[in-house]
């Protein structure tokens, strides 16, 4: 940023935008000094007041798209430049917690800036700057923008639900419970309990709350040690207040890990709406899919897919009442109604069954991990649900829990 009078030059505004708003890369129709204000899919701008123009000389401003002044902070030596000087901007945005910090040249001069109670950031996002200046001669000049999961200088993840490299403490963007007096209460030490994203703890574990683009885990840190040929895992869960037809969506994955993969617990790095492709320590997941999306199938339907590339190995199968009246019809659930979802995984034989609402919907599926792999005897158990594209759900699970032996349904329906 660079000319012979300074107050020529309004400054700069790096902002994120939505890729999925129309015209967001070819309609440039914002308003104000640089031309960021209600600009198409903008979203929220940090921007670098020069001459006072956007909102008071020398100050560092961060903004919505419509021009609310979220904060600004004096930067007493200012932003000029010599003509050869490149002075480095770095803006961390935490997604989970809704704040922002902004260092220039290595100094933090904001932090944990919070955004508006009702304001969200898309899983999907793109950069722009923009500056302007009144004088040809005025430069103003960028180089190196980008957008990263991971900070380049420290490591640290952006997304806060990805966070955390250090090897103890319970990890950045997620909170442990412990059990007190019989209720779960948040702990600041490492418990059997983990949640991240934007998991809390009402209504059970509510993984997700009708919201778009949100996405929860909760992990049991308590491995699993398997003495025989099998392992049941199961969970009661509800999905409300909508079917896939009526906007519901996405699902939940109840997740194997294996706990001898370090970070499988501090790391939340997995791929797609749900989070689970991809994560760190997991080894297979069975999805119950409301719309569909997970099990690349119909809507309301349940497979098996291994986490290491996302491949589906067993199913979809269709979550419907059988003409005798066993089972469930659909994904959806009453505020009250808590569904059971029952796994069997046959560790000798690499299959596994699956049971929704007392129905065996998937019966010996064959676990194929690529490369001849096996089921790991020790395991632990996650489960993960996600909302996108504009289908939500209330998500809860409850009750999750890795056994050597099968529990009678309350009909004495027991997995054979």
């Amino acid at each position: 940023m660079f000319g012979e009078k300074s107050d020529k030059g309004a400054g700069i505004c790096a902002y994120l935008l939505d890729p999925s708003v129309p015209g967001w890369d070819d309609t440039f129709d914002g308003t104000g000094p640089m031309g960021f204000i209600n600009k198409t899919g903008a979203l929220l701008g940090v921007g670098f007041d020069n001459n006072g123009e956007f909102e008071d000389k020398d100050h560092c401003c961060i903004k919505s798209a419509d021009g609310t002044l979220l904060k600004k902070v004096k930067v007493e030596k200012g932003f000029m430049t010599g003509e050869e000087d490149w002075r480095k901007v770095h803006v961390q945005f935490d997604i989970k917690e809704l704040q922002c910090d902004v260092k220039l040249d290595g100094e933090k001069i904001m932090d944990d800036v919070e955004f508006p109670k009702d304001f969200k950031i898309p899983p999907k996002l793109c950069v722009a700057v923009c500056g302007a200046a009144t004088d040809e001669n005025f430069m103003i000049a960028v180089n190196d923008v980008k957008l990263e999961d991971e900070d380049d200088e420290n490591h640290d993840l952006h997304e806060e639900i990805h966070v955390d490299m250090d090897d103890s403490g319970v990890p950045k963007g997620c909170t442990d419970y412990k059990v007190e007096d019989g209720a779960l209460v948040p702990s600041e030490h490492e418990e059997d309990w983990r949640t991240a994203g934007h998991t809390k703890v009402e209504y059970g574990f509510e993984l997700t709350q009708d919201e778009d683009n949100q996405q929860g885990w909760l992990l049991c840190r308590v491995p699993f040690e398997a003495t025989a040929d099998v392992i049941f895992a199961s969970l009661e869960y509800v999905m409300e207040p909508k079917a896939y037809d009526e906007g519901g969506g996405q699902g939940l994955c109840i997740c194997i890990l294996d706990p001898s993969i370090p970070g499988w617990d501090r790391k939340f790095d997995g791929k797609g709406p749900l989070g689970f492709v991809g994560k760190t320590g997991a080894v297979l997941g069975i999805g119950v899919d409301c719309t569909g999306t997970f099990c690349e199938g119909e809507p309301a339907s349940v497979a098996v897919k291994r986490a290491s590339d996302g491949k589906l190995i067993g199913g979809p199968v269709a979550i419907k009442q059988t003409d005798d009246g066993k089972g469930v019809t659909g994904v959806k659930t009453g505020i009250e109604d808590w569904r059971k979802v029952k796994v069997k995984f046959d560790i000798e034989e690499m299959k596994v069954d699956v049971k929704i609402g007392g129905h065996k919907y998937l019966d010996d599926v064959k676990i194929d991990l690529g490369d001849g792999k096996k089921l790991p005897k020790v395991v632990c158990i996650g489960v993960c649900a996600g909302t996108a594209d504009g289908k939500t759900n209330h998500i809860c699970v409850n009750d999750v829990k890795l056994e050597a032996e099968d529990e009678d349904d309350e009909d004495g329906d027991a997995m054979a």
